[in-house]
């Protein structure tokens, strides 16, 4: 499962990379949205299809130790003993997946209360449609112009001039 994770990390930076290099001045932000949605899947598949071989890391848990009968119970606890010592210790490849669980949890909170100020501007303000099938969501709140969606959301508070009033909501 690391192994997997590592690669997928790998596939990951190299498709941004590439975006860095190749698309990020691009114009064309539909196309952008498309290449990083479908690299992200990509990434995912890669390393089950090509076999990859990057990262062999053995997995605690999956190796099973077979002790054979005629050890002495001496033997059998050094043993023992030995093998929960070495569960126990930290190694290199926990303190990576904490790492990586703790960049999960913080991205996921911060995906989480992004998501929730939009839903509370969405709640909080009035709404029409627009002749082109859009819902223009007007707040009172103070923030830039920006779209979610098929909603334009628009504040009221912010000075605009008409010319670029009537350029967005048409």
């Amino acid at each position: 499962m690391i192994s997997y994770i590592l690669e997928v990390s790998i596939c990951w930076l190299g498709f941004y990379l590439l975006y860095l290099v190749l698309l990020s001045k691009e114009t064309f932000f539909k196309l952008n949205r498309w290449y990083l949605i479908a690299t992200l899947i990509l990434s995912l598949c890669i390393p089950f299809s090509a076999n990859l071989t990057i990262f062999s890391v053995e997995e605690e848990g999956l190796s099973n130790y077979l002790v054979p009968v005629t050890y002495t119970v001496d033997i059998l606890e050094a043993t023992v003993e030995a093998h929960s010592n070495e569960r126990n210790s930290f190694n290199l490849l926990s303190i990576l997946f904490g790492i990586y669980l703790l960049g999960v949890m913080v991205t996921g909170g911060r995906l989480l209360k992004g998501l929730a100020q939009i839903y509370s501007l969405y709640k909080n303000a009035k709404r029409s449609s627009t002749p082109q099938g859009y819902i223009l969501v007007q707040t009172n709140k103070v923030h830039l112009p920006f779209s979610f969606f098929n909603c334009l959301f628009w504040s009221e508070s912010m000075p605009m001039m008409t010319v670029e009033n009537e350029n967005i909501r048409q």
